[in-house]
């Protein structure tokens, strides 16, 4: 800054600093095609398995998984009505799973992205911050959560699921509507 005013090099430097952030996670995002026209977004947790909503699910039986064009089968492992969690087994191992580590680090006040995909599997993302940590607690649903995590972030149309991102490329628990993480 200068005297107070930002100059265009950092905005250019802000905007291709989240574009790059964007572009290291979005291997690890695909859209969940959940049947009965549903749509949303999952996080490839580890080699071979997804983690998304289960609200997303409309049919236990037809659901796909795509990362650009040609969607493919996916089996539902489980699913959990009291946190919202559903995890899905996926054959191609060829999926990037996201890095999931530092969690510990989240801080109130990071800056953060929602990183989802739409139903035409493309990349969308908005952005805020962390507004609230807080300790373990019970979902209005009797599910346990291990942390509070409440992101100010709006989420799109197929976001349900997204990954919250922060700076250094980790995936936070994942953005919810329906079964906010606080």
């Amino acid at each position: 800054m200068r005297n107070g005013n930002q100059s265009p090099e950092d905005w250019t430097s802000l905007s291709k600093s989240i574009s790059e952030e964007i572009e290291t996670v979005q291997d690890s995002i695909v859209t969940i095609h959940g049947g009965s026209g549903s749509t949303s977004s999952g996080v490839v947790w580890r080699p071979g398995v997804v983690v998304t909503v289960r609200n997303g699910l409309r049919s236990s039986e037809v659901v796909k998984v795509a990362r650009g064009a040609e969607p493919f089968n996916a089996n539902v492992e489980g699913t959990d009505a009291g946190t919202d969690l559903a995890v899905l087994r996926v054959e191609p191992n060829s999926l990037n799973p996201a890095d999931t580590s530092g969690l510990e680090s989240a801080r109130v006040g990071e800056f953060v992205l929602s990183v989802g995909r739409s139903a035409l599997g493309d990349i969308s993302a908005s952005s805020g911050i962390i507004a609230r940590l807080g300790s373990p607690w019970l979902t209005w649903r009797g599910g346990q959560i291990d942390r509070l995590i409440r992101p100010d972030v709006r989420l799109y149309v197929g976001q349900s699921g997204s990954a919250l991102v922060n700076e250094h490329h980790r995936v936070l628990p994942r953005c919810n509507q329906s079964c906010p993480w606080g």
